[in-house]
């Protein structure tokens, strides 16, 4: 085995694990341009070859932390300088916080009062906002302005 990892650098100017992990890169990369899932999941530009593997919701904090980091759908990918700009958000109060900042789809929205992601046409429309539409959900807005009335 080392013979042939000797030869391998001899003939190419680096080690086989290095060419292996290259290659396993470009063909993800590859992959993911084909499917159209080429932009960053962080900053929505496109990606190039130099790219990261990103847990979209933070696992550490989660109910099952093993089964949210293994979950596939909970990966996205990032450049390496959105990811590593990106403060950790592992603590309770950090996750609810991060929900909250996150991109909005075309189709959905989070409302951090209910804590959970509905349609965008269970939201106000706010021209103000980045996405178009009020901060929580039609629901929360009308139990908060109920609250607000029975207390004052």
């Amino acid at each position: 085995m080392s013979n042939k990892r000797n030869y391998f650098k001899e003939k190419t100017g680096i080690s086989l694990g290095t060419a292996h992990a290259r290659l396993q890169r470009r063909v993800m990369f590859d992959l993911l341009k084909r499917l159209g899932e080429d932009n960053c999941c962080i900053c929505k530009e496109s990606l190039g070859e130099d790219f990261t593997l990103e847990h979209v919701e933070p696992w550490l904090y989660s109910e099952d932390p093993l089964q949210k980091y293994m979950d596939v759908g909970n990966i996205g990918f990032a450049h390496h300088k959105c990811n590593s700009g990106k403060a950790r958000r592992d603590t309770p109060a950090q996750i609810k916080k991060f929900k909250s900042q996150r991109k909005y789809s075309k189709t959905h929205k989070f409302c951090p009062r209910c804590d959970g992601f509905k349609k965008l046409l269970e939201f106000s429309k706010h021209s103000g906002s980045a996405s178009g539409r009020e901060s929580h959900c039609r629901v929360c807005r009308k139990k908060k302005n109920t609250e607000a009335r029975r207390s004052s």
